[in-house]
């Protein structure tokens, strides 16, 4: 089969890994260089990293499963956990290592894909008007482009300046100031902690409000979700207010966007996108698969996941069932996350369910079962975070295995 591979980040070089041995393949990236969300742009329109940016996963738990994350991707400063900078070349070298380079078109935007009438095939036009037809397509371009931005009563009267993760670059831009973050996920941790060397203080606000355990600092402070603005104070949903604030930076997350496929393919409302059979399938368009759709993920090894169970749909190893099937597994699906109050824009949020979810793929088409280390070194890396946010990336791999529950 001939297939399209729409991006060459992680997700998109992991499809192409697993698929090119049985097929013709063709990757297009927009960028001029391979990797996706980790090729640090420092213009905020093209890229989405800051320059101290580092994982907050261990390297080994970010390897594919047949290219180790070793030393020579490594250096001293960042140990286990690597900068952007190492998570690249790496990516790089993976990409050189399966012999894909050759198969990227850089430099390549994706106007339009549409399905060919008479077949189950597609139609891709690129930017520059290019037509090509394909047997399948794989969407991989990610959702790290859009910021998702949460409308606060009153925004529009702030004085100061509001912002997206997205943007950040340096913490002196926050110097002497009072500023809020909102969201307590990675993005939220992390920027808090690096902003209050700067800032007089910062106040972190999400739905897990003071529970929610981050930087030790003493400038750092926790509370519920901002629901108002009125000037330079913020209100709270816990009905208290914090006054003088001259900066709120949006830690929402971002939205997944497919502008080269029509409302009438794929759905996206309130950042669930639908209709997709585990995750991945499209019910009615059974030769378009996403890679890379959930996340609080574990991010490389679920690619190839992913990408091994479409392949294995493909090859005809793995039967799907029928189209009435999915679509129902799906609405299933949905009608579960609604009746435990789940807002939508959760329904790939995967987190501990990585584990039963990957397990499930695998064995639909009969794969290797994960290695009992990898959940092991999953479990005690999210331990070993939860018990020290500021240092936990100052320990090795065996360090954070001995923290691992009796």
């Amino acid at each position: 089969m001939r297939i399209g591979i729409i991006g060459a980040g992680a997700a998109g070089l992991a499809a192409a890994s697993v698929l090119k041995s049985e097929h013709d393949l063709v990757v297009f990236e927009q960028q001029d260089q391979l990797g996706g969300l980790w090729n640090y742009r420092s213009d905020p329109e093209l890229g989405t990293l800051y320059p101290t940016l580092r994982t907050n996963l261990p390297r080994e738990l970010m390897a594919f499963w047949d290219f180790p994350f070793d030393d020579k991707f490594s250096e001293p400063t960042t140990g286990d956990f690597p900068g952007h900078r190492n998570v690249l070349n790496y990516l790089t070298a993976y990409a050189e290592y399966q012999g894909l380079i050759s198969s990227i078109k850089f430099n390549t935007t994706i106007k339009s894909i549409t399905p060919e009438p008479q077949s189950r095939g597609w139609t891709l036009i690129t930017g520059s008007n290019q037509k090509a037809s394909f047997d399948a397509i794989v969407v991989a371009n990610g959702h790290y482009s859009q910021p998702r931005l949460p409308e606060i009563k009153g925004s529009q009267t702030f004085p100061g300046t509001i912002t997206h993760s997205k943007n950040y670059r340096e913490p002196s831009a926050f110097t002497s100031q009072r500023v809020m973050i909102w969201g307590t996920a990675a993005s939220g941790q992390d920027l808090s902690r690096e902003i209050s060397g700067e800032a007089q203080q910062v106040f972190l606000s999400g739905n897990q409000g003071p529970s929610v355990k981050t930087s030790q600092r003493s400038n750092v402070s926790y509370h519920a979700d901002p629901v108002k603005i009125d000037g330079h104070t913020v209100y709270l949903s816990d009905k208290t207010a914090i006054s003088h604030i001259d900066s709120v930076i949006y830690c929402t997350g971002y939205n997944y966007v497919f502008p080269f496929l029509s409302d009438e393919i794929i759905d996206v409302t309130d950042n669930l996108v639908s209709p997709l059979y585990k995750d991945i399938i499209h019910p009615e368009h059974p030769t378009l698969a996403f890679i890379g759709i959930p996340y609080l993920i574990i991010p490389f090894p679920l690619f190839i996941t992913q990408a091994a169970w479409f392949a294995a749909v493909l090859a005809g190893y793995h039967t799907l069932p029928a189209r009435q099937a999915m679509k129902q597994e799906i609405a299933q699906k949905i009608a579960s996350f609604q009746q435990k109050n789940i807002k939508p824009w959760h329904y790939h949020r995967l987190g501990d369910l990585q584990g039963p979810y990957m397990d499930s793929l695998i064995n639909d088409y009969g794969g290797h079962p994960v290695p009992n280390r990898f959940h092991q070194l999953a479990k005690s890396a999210q331990l070993s975070r939860q018990k020290d946010p500021d240092g936990f990336r100052k320990l090795n791999v065996r360090q954070i295995l001995a923290q691992a529950p009796e």
